[in-house]
């Protein structure tokens, strides 16, 4: 179990955002499901940012939620990335479920894989596991 909570230290978030498992010590492997989220940032204050899912005026909540298929397979950008088939988007201050307007059920998106680094510092670690 991880000592990671929404306040905590660079230093903890880079001890458990790792490809194979999520900054709160839970595995992701290929036929998991999981909650990606765009905007997941540790804030200079210890607090972390953008991992909401609670639909509440002036909380904006961003993510995808589906199944991996592959772990680090796909490079983009330079980095390696997870595949993960599109079940849910939510986006938006509302909390809205939108995929019938944005990529779609079925789509596939390549999430940076937990724990690479940042070219403005820090490391990605915005998927975790769901189910």
């Amino acid at each position: 179990m991880s000592a990671v909570t929404l306040s905590s230290t660079p230093e903890l978030i880079a001890e458990y955002a790792k490809p194979d498992q999520d900054i709160f010590g839970n595995p992701i492997k290929v036929g998991d499901l999981v909650r990606s989220f765009d905007l997941a940032v540790l804030l200079e204050d210890g607090r972390i940012y953008g991992m909401d899912t609670a639909n509440r005026p002036n909380v904006r909540v961003d993510y995808i939620e589906g199944k991996v298929h592959a772990i680090g397979e796909v490079f983009l950008d330079g980095c390696p990335r997870y595949t993960i088939e599109i079940t849910k988007e939510c986006y938006g201050a509302d909390g809205v479920d939108t995929s019938d307007i944005c990529y779609g059920k079925g789509h596939f998106v390549h999430p940076p894989l937990n724990g690479t680094p940042k070219s403005m510092g820090g490391i990605t670690f915005g998927v975790v596991a769901i189910g």
